[in-house]
């Protein structure tokens, strides 16, 4: 393998996810020639319906939409639905964001699915009152940090919707521990963020330690523009921002930007 097919050579790339997810990233990156720093950013677990959540569960069967903008909020939605012993709804449609969330929905039984054009929470609120007919319930299953922008668009349309937290998302105390210890000593080259809490989780852990000023030169990866906007509030320069909210096409701007920065630097020396 040469240069050109190894354009990530001898730089360090931050990998912000564990499991399936990050271990696939890392080894793209690893591929091309890249050192992955997997420290996952965040983690999560089952929520704990509340009471209203729970009876909402218990009546799957009642509704004849379910609204999914993550392969986690249909993982947590069935380890729930198995808790409690409810049969999956069957023969109901299912509105999914992103080509991971939809494999998962078809891997659970899913066969009905509509997919927006655009792979964000957004485009969902668009184009979803346009499938659904007045006379259908939706049950928007999320996490605890997603907004509530398809529920929204919904009911202002005066569609039958309700929302249940089905899991949420927190930052691992050792690998806040670990990040510091990383930033202090290695140069980090990539920052690769694939959610907004990965972006929250990296700067607060960055600024209580001090180290903004080891990652400012960094090339900043975002994987979507709700990703892309959190790391600017942060004050970062996001470099990278692909159309298709992919882990795929993120590396793939990823590197048509590194080599392009590559072929500036050689015309400049």
């Amino acid at each position: 393998m040469n240069m050109n097919e190894r354009p990530l050579l001898g730089k360090t790339c931050l990998i912000p996810r564990q499991g399936g997810q990050g271990k696939d990233l890392a080894e793209k990156i690893r591929r091309l020639g890249g050192e992955p720093l997997s420290i996952p950013l965040i983690d999560f677990k089952e929520a704990e319906p509340s009471e209203a959540e729970l009876a909402r569960l218990k009546g799957a069967s009642g509704y004849d939409w379910f609204v999914f903008t993550s392969k986690n909020g249909v993982d947590y939605f069935f380890r729930l639905l198995k808790k409690y012993g409810i049969p999956f709804p069957e023969g109901k449609k299912a509105a999914v964001v992103g080509k991971k969330t939809k494999e998962a929905a078809e891997k659970h039984g899913w066969e009905r699915i509509f997919v927006p054009s655009a792979f964000t929470g957004e485009q969902m609120a668009k184009e979803l009152p346009e499938a659904v007919k007045k006379d259908e319930r939706v049950l928007i299953c999320k996490g605890n940090l997603a907004g509530d922008v398809i529920f929204r668009a919904l009911s202002r349309q005066g569609f039958r919707a309700d929302e249940i937290v089905v899991y949420e998302t927190f930052f691992p105390e050792e690998s806040g521990k670990m990040l510091v210890e990383k930033v202090k000593s290695e140069k980090l080259d990539i920052l690769l963020f694939t959610s907004p809490s990965t972006v929250e989780h990296f700067m607060s852990a960055v600024r209580r330690a001090g180290l903004e000023e080891r990652v400012k030169d960094a090339v900043v990866a975002a994987i979507g523009p709700v990703t892309k906007k959190k790391a600017e509030e942060y004050g970062l320069d996001v470099k990278v921002c692909p159309s298709v909210h992919s882990t795929d096409d993120l590396v793939k701007e990823l590197i048509e930007t590194i080599s392009h920065r590559e072929e500036e630097s050689k015309w400049k020396r």
